[in-house]
């Protein structure tokens, strides 16, 4: 049996692709429908590569006349591919020229070579864009060339970013990473795109290596089962097939590990109440924790809305997870319980409760934080609850920033909580583990009121360089606009606002994360030659359902051909959506 053969029959389960839209019917002809899979992505990549080899080995591509190759991989429409020889072994530098003074773009290959590839970013969107290449020699001799690049209009762009601060731009160009339904950004601090990626997921995180990592291969709803790396010219390095459905946060351990938000692979009862964390080399899970051991699950089990509790039981929300680099304890963030939790994976102890103690129980009241202060105010439905570096020199203390989205799902005595749903906003608290006292120290939106609230989603970072919070409202509604508010405030001086831009459009539009980088945070350096995608974690696709292998027989159910949507085969896995009839799934599709 041939390799592809036997991946096809060895992974068709419905766990992964076949969504289903059970609907009522009545017995459908039977038929046959003969189906070829797609090829693989790394199929595709090593057709590119063999494409761009053979147009370059065609012609003679110099500094002055490269060969250019717009969206290689056809994901990227800013991105471009330079190829060319150099008579000499030469470094090359890139500047892409700004539409103003400080706003252009200058990155380096400080690698000697006579052959290059060249990734190029940072160019306009519809627009005649000029690009200057130097190349420096081993003795310092410089030659250059200039490009004149045209770019088109960005497809499936909802929202329009703005700049609204006033402060004046200093001679370094900001970049921001962000993301919405549809694209990834980079958005420079004069408000302009400079580089677009199509995305399927609002789970995006920059890895220590300058490479990509998203959620991708939706399951249900907004739960994906795998993840991706990729690059800005939107190359796939690695796909993981992860245990259970994550969602929301992605955060890279200083090991080099992924820790991931997901369900319970058991069970298809609870969601989002588990955290993994996925070897980086093989896949396999590290260490997993389940929050259902150190919380009480019955909390609030009368007051949830009917969409929280019903059809799957998401009691916690698990909306971020992170390693505190201070001592290794995972940090996790629950938006139904308006709670945070810092536990020690290796004792398997909860360290502490931040969070209101409404309806806590005796069992676990020890591990609520005591709030001291005059201006304390507990968060509510909170994201992006992520630890600081020491910032007293205490060892007793941690200090934790949050955003606080401030939002009544349901279960507050709004009697006793007067002012939720009228402002949302980020805060920095600092907690005392010796005393198990916490304080807030500071606090950037109340004032702002419901023109930056955010029900949902939304994202606070630190920026330790600036000593800069930078404060995303990812769903902020003027009247018919809606999207991202994004800002740049001192940490120390939340009333020193430095940055502001709004990231508005009509309809619908949310802008899940944003971070602040530079150039030199990217891989602008990785080249095409190695077009095989590495596949990690296939084992975790019976997280739902059960895998069938080789050796057992297929299911008596079968499909009828005309509820098949689609057939896509990404490396060894199969993947159908349907319809399918609840009472007749009687007939038959053949995979050859």
């Amino acid at each position: 049996m041939s390799r592809t053969k036997k991946y096809l029959i060895g992974f068709i389960f419905l766990i992964v692709g076949l969504i289903c839209f059970i609907k009522a019917s009545t017995t459908p002809t039977p038929d046959v429908k003969i189906i070829s899979p797609n090829t693989t992505v790394s199929d595709l990549q090593l057709e590119i590569k063999q494409s761009i080899e053979q147009e370059y080995a065609s012609g003679n591509f110099t500094l002055t006349e490269p060969l250019i190759i717009h969206n290689p991989f056809k994901n990227s429409p800013l991105s471009y591919l330079l190829k060319f020889k150099t008579e000499q072994p030469t470094k090359i530098q890139v500047v892409v020229e700004g539409k103003t003074e400080h706003a252009s773009l200058s990155y380096e290959n400080d690698q000697l070579a006579q052959e290059h590839e060249i990734q190029l970013i940072g160019l306009y969107p519809d627009y005649r864009n000029t690009v200057n290449l130097v190349a420096t020699s081993e003795d310092g001799t410089t030659s250059s060339a200039t490009l004149e690049i045209l770019t088109n209009p960005i497809e499936n762009m909802n929202f329009k970013p703005t700049v609204t601060s006033e402060t004046s731009h200093s001679s370094e160009l900001g970049l921001y990473l962000l993301n919405d339904d549809y694209n990834k950004y980079l958005i420079d601090s004069y408000g302009d795109i400079r580089w677009v990626q199509e995305s399927t997921s609002g789970s995006l995180v920059l890895l220590q290596n300058g490479n990509l990592l998203t959620y991708n291969k939706s399951y249900f709803h907004y739960y994906q089962v795998m993840l991706q790396e990729i690059d800005f010219l939107g190359q796939i390095f690695t796909t993981y097939y992860i245990p259970g459905a994550g969602h929301h946060s992605l955060f890279e351990t200083a090991s080099g590990d992924i820790l991931i938000n997901s369900g319970d692979k058991t069970s298809e009862k609870y969601i989002e109440d588990m955290t993994y964390t996925i070897d980086r080399e093989t896949g396999a899970i590290v260490s997993e924790t389940n929050i259902r051991d150190y919380l009480d699950i019955t909390r609030f089990e009368q007051t949830l809305p009917q969409y929280i509790n019903e059809s799957y039981n998401d009691w916690y929300h698990l909306n971020y997870a992170m390693i505190d680099s201070n001592d290794n304890t995972l940090i996790t963030s629950g938006r139904s319980q308006s709670m945070v939790l810092k536990i020690d994976e290796q004792s398997e102890e909860l360290k502490w409760i931040f969070g209101p103690h409404d309806e806590v129980t005796p069992e676990y009241q020890r591990y609520l934080l005591t709030p001291i202060g005059d201006k304390f105010s507990w968060a509510f439905a909170q994201h992006s609850a992520k630890t600081l570096p020491d910032m007293d020199n205490n060892p007793d203390t941690t200090d934790l920033i949050l955003f606080d989205n401030h939002v009544d799902i349901g279960v507050f005595p709004r009697e006793e909580y007067t002012d939720l749903n009228q402002f949302s906003r980020g805060v920095h608290y600092r907690i005392n583990e010796k005393d198990m006292t916490v304080e807030l120290l500071w606090e950037f939106g109340r004032e702002l009121g419901s023109s930056a609230r955010s029900t949902i989603i939304s994202e606070i970072d630190y920026i330790e360089a600036s000593n800069q919070m930078l404060v995303l409202f990812g769903f902020a509604i003027h009247g018919n606009l809606s999207g991202g508010k994004l800002y740049e405030v001192n940490a120390d001086d939340s009333t020193d606002i430095t940055f502001s831009m709004d990231l508005l459009g009509s309809g619908e539009n949310h802008i899940y994360t944003a971070q602040n980088v530079s150039l030199d945070d990217l891989n602008l350096r990785s080249t095409v030659e190695t077009p095989e995608v590495t596949v990690l974690g296939s084992e975790h696709l019976n997280a739902f359902k059960t895998m069938i292998t080789t050796e057992q027989a297929l299911p008596d159910a079968t499909l009828h051909a005309e509820s098949v949507q689609s057939v896509t085969l990404a490396d060894d896995i199969l993947t159908l959506s349907a319809y399918i009839p609840v009472k007749s799934l009687e007939d038959t599709i053949i995979l050859g």
